[in-house]
């Protein structure tokens, strides 16, 4: 068992984890139940996809050679590896109703024994799921926007030459992964010849240490055995820049900052517990950006666009969010009813 995944909603969790060549697939929430109670509702993976136990993982490696990502709050893509075929599997499972559906099987002569599965994503938007396998193989399994049970296209890729670590996808388009000494950065770029989407590595950075992300964050941490590097990476091009720069002084093999930065989580590998820190000092310094009376005015922001919108009396106003500069061929025009009084008609919520 490597990972537990956990839906959108965060009511439902899973876990897929191989036993001694038996694939299994866990689902469960928060409410107890006994261990037969669990075990009854496991999903033997090699009873249904007709598999036998010859798979063998990696000594020295926690990787299950199996993964696993929730694709609604009930639906789960779950892809494996049988080394021992050098075959491809993937699936769909649904664990409310426990069917199983668009399973998949291909043969790559080109894998190594030693390759396995290590990340599969789910992208809500183009409904896609991508699974990615430790020595840089893809795959890119297309769904029915109408319909999860139907699969409209599978697409077998090689990525990169080099074996990939820890990987986190980042606003669905920018793919983060550790690999040796470098931080790698993909992204689909389309072929103007083939005509289709392939993952392209666009920029590299040089550092040896461990990679984390928060989902819904903007920035990822680099822990080093010396530094801990912090990048921020923007919703246009997905370029890192950094940000800041700490020593570690805690010694720690990863550092956890939430989106809000008021709390941070350190642990190291191979260590019980962690250590939790939190803000020492705290100060509301603002610094007037605009000079215009905004009384009365209501804002907010949308992080996705990369703008701030505030109200204006007849009108909403577009700011972008890095240099507070005004966008007026964004701005949003509001036809609003002749007033009937002294004051006039405003926008009062939005």
């Amino acid at each position: 068992m490597k990972d537990v995944e956990q839906n959108s909603a965060g009511n439902k969790y899973a876990i897929a984890y191989i036993d001694d060549g038996k694939f299994k697939l866990r689902v469960f929430d928060k409410e107890p139940r006994t261990e037969e109670e669990a075990v009854a509702k496991e999903l033997d993976v090699n009873k249904a996809m007709d598999l036998n136990d010859h798979t063998m993982p990696i000594d020295g490696f926690g990787d299950p050679y199996i993964t696993c990502t929730f694709v609604t709050c009930t639906i789960l893509f779950v892809n494996l590896f049988h080394n021992g075929e050098l075959k491809h599997v993937h699936f769909f499972y649904n664990s409310e109703t426990r069917e199983v559906f668009g399973k998949y099987e291909k043969v790559v002569p080109e894998m190594s024994p030693l390759n396995f599965p290590y990340k599969c994503f789910w992208n809500e938007t183009l409904h896609e799921v991508y699974t990615f396998y430790r020595q840089g193989e893809s795959f890119r399994i297309r769904l029915d926007e109408n319909d999860y049970t139907k699969t409209v296209e599978t697409q077998l890729e090689k990525i990169c030459d080099v074996d990939l670590g820890t990987m986190f996808l980042i606003k669905e388009t920018c793919l983060v992964c550790r690999s040796s000494g470098n931080i790698l950065f993909f992204k689909r770029i389309f072929d103007e010849k083939t005509e289709k989407y392939y993952w392209t590595q666009y920029f590299k950075l040089q550092h040896k240490g461990l990679l984390y992300f928060i989902k819904g964050n903007i920035r990822i941490n680099i822990t080093t055995d010396e530094k801990i590097f912090f990048y921020l990476v923007n919703n246009k091009e997905f370029t890192p820049v950094l940000e800041n720069v700490m020593y570690n002084h805690m010694q720690c093999s990863s550092l956890i900052f939430g989106s809000k930065v008021r709390y941070g989580i350190t642990y190291k590998t191979n260590t019980r517990g962690f250590d939790i820190y939190t803000r020492k000092y705290e100060h509301d310094f603002k610094v007037n950006v605009k000079e215009e009376n905004l009384e009365k005015c209501m804002g907010i922001s949308v992080d996705t666009l990369g703008r701030c919108l505030v109200s204006k009396t007849d009108h909403i106003a577009v700011y972008d969010i890095e240099n507070y500069k005004e966008m007026k061929d964004e701005q949003i025009n509001v036809n609003l009813l002749p007033s009937t009084t002294r004051e006039p008609n405003r926008i009062i919520s939005f």
